[in-house]
């Protein structure tokens, strides 16, 4: 494979340089060469949407990665060339980072697109696959009630406890409506190895858009609270402008994102994953059903 990631930077003409892995996925490597970045995916994958929004943010003057170049490689696999960015991830954030990515995840939001779901690999403009709004949260999460086919008895993030299914009986219809909600572009996993931040907490780019899917605007919101605490909602909600409600509907897709997390955890057999989905699904319940604060 070295061999081939360095004929792929002389075609591109770039220098030749020690190639290093960086990460290596289930589906995916990630390799830097000097200052190029190598990311390679799993067979009839591709980056092109990737690529295609870090370019329309870049013209926006976001802190994105830049694109060099993305294809195919002769073993099928698919390949993005990327201007190396230095920084890391800052754990923990604080509000002015939150404040700082609100302000990407605005210009995210206000990208054309159409559709509903994980984008199609493939076309221009931006497309969703799914056609309508239910089946574009099904084409990203994974088994979450009440959209997939367990029970609250028989998921793994609720099984054995029974005391909070009135609870979340209780908030299906509102959890189904999320269907309803507008839609837009949406990152859909904002860990903080997504985010480089530099020494002065200055956010230098959000990283990997190959998630992405066209949503509920409080998708990010959830995604954002769920991996950096829900503390630094409201800084993230100043930053994006948000409009009245969205925390709330962000509470909701918390829901669904706790159901999707222990499904993968449970997959992947890794039980903190699964202990951190039933925390924050106790946390998004004590939200919901807080009153209302008066004004």
């Amino acid at each position: 494979m070295p061999d081939v990631l360095t004929a792929l930077l002389r075609r591109n003409g770039l220098p030749r340089a020690a190639l290093k892995r960086l990460a290596r996925g289930a589906t995916s490597e990630v390799y830097r060469a000097g200052e190029v970045v190598v990311r390679l995916g799993s067979p009839f994958s591709s980056f092109h949407a990737d690529v295609a929004i870090r370019r329309l943010l870049l013209a926006a003057g976001q802190p994105v990665a830049e694109p060099l170049d993305h294809g195919t490689l002769p073993d099928g696999r698919p390949y993005a060339l990327d201007r190396f960015v230095p920084g890391g991830p800052l754990e923990p954030a604080g509000t002015a980072q939150a404040r700082q990515l609100g302000a990407l995840l605005a210009a995210l939001q206000r990208l054309p697109c159409t559709g509903y779901g994980l984008l199609h690999p493939d076309r221009d403009p931006l497309v969703g696959q799914a056609r309508t709004p239910l089946a574009g949260l099904q084409t990203r999460l994974q088994d979450v009630w009440p959209l997939g086919a367990s029970t609250l008895e028989q998921h793994p993030l609720t099984a054995g406890q029974p005391r909070l299914w009135p609870e979340l009986e209780r908030l299906r219809p509102d959890l189904l409506a999320l269907a309803d909600a507008p839609a837009v572009l949406n990152h859909t996993d904002l860990h903080p190895a997504q985010l480089h931040w530099d020494a002065d907490g200055r956010l230098l780019a959000l990283l990997d858009f190959g998630d992405a899917a066209r949503g509920p605007a409080g998708w990010d919101v959830a995604s954002f609270g769920y991996f950096h605490g829900w503390t630094l909602v409201p800084a993230l909600l100043d930053g994006l402008e948000a409009p009245a409600g969205l925390e709330r509907e962000a509470q909701l897709m918390g829901v669904l994102l706790a159901f999707h997390r222990a499904s993968r955890a449970t997959a992947q057999r890794r039980p903190p994953a699964l202990e951190h989905a039933r925390h924050v699904l106790r946390q998004m319940l004590r939200l919901l059903h807080a009153p209302e604060p008066r004004h």
